[in-house]
């Protein structure tokens, strides 16, 4: 049975361990269970470990003993080539709330064909990938 590969985005992290986060509850299980396939990028990371940083006590930390406990995460790397196709990908959609945090993971999945992202950005699905949890319901 072949396992489909999954980003991991700063929403999926945040949401996992900041238990007041709106989908903390849903994104859970997912880690509990996570398959062999893991990718996230340096970018992503950097987001993260920077928001835990500013607004956690100790949040980082926590953060950096995760990255260790999933040996088998892939950390994308972004050079100048990835640059250059996050500016043809946000010039390409034209969606006012498209981050380069967002297109950047945009053309990550399209280069590695990942069709499964874990996070709570629903722009990361605007290109057919499904994201899980998703955005927390409106209340």
């Amino acid at each position: 049975m072949s396992v489909e590969p999954v980003f991991l985005d700063s929403g999926a992290f945040l949401s996992f361990l900041v238990r007041t986060a709106p989908a903390h509850e849903r994104m859970v299980p997912l880690f509990e269970r996570a398959p062999p396939h893991l990718y996230t990028s340096v970018l992503v990371i950097a987001e993260t470990y920077d928001w835990l940083r500013r607004r956690t006590a100790g949040g980082e930390a926590i953060f950096n003993d995760l990255l260790r406990a999933l040996p088998d995460l892939e950390v994308l790397r972004a050079d100048f080539g990835h640059a250059r196709a996050v500016e043809r990908k946000l010039a390409a959609h034209r969606e006012p709330d498209l981050s380069y945090l967002a297109a950047s993971s945009l053309v990550f999945l399209g280069r590695h064909q990942i069709l499964e992202v874990w996070g709570t950005d629903p722009l990361l699905g605007m290109e057919g990938a499904r994201v899980r949890p998703g955005p927390a319901a409106a209340s």
